[in-house]
């Protein structure tokens, strides 16, 4: 979060309220310990856009 300046990495919300961000990991980790631990896999998202694009986007992704 401080290196995306507590910033929505998706639409650019500046949030100073740290409960309202989630570190999230750009690509599901799926129990892969490399990814989940890569900080380079990881980007600052409010929690509006997680719960609905990234949500979504994950979901599509497995096709359920």
């Amino acid at each position: 979060m401080v290196r995306d300046l507590f910033t929505c990495q998706r639409c650019g919300q500046i949030e100073g309220d740290t409960s309202k961000l989630i570190a999230d990991h750009r690509r599901p980790h799926r129990g892969i310990a490399a990814l989940f631990w890569d900080i380079l896999n990881l980007w600052t998202l409010c929690a509006s856009c997680h719960s609905s694009w990234k949500q979504r986007a994950e979901h599509d992704e497995v096709g359920d």
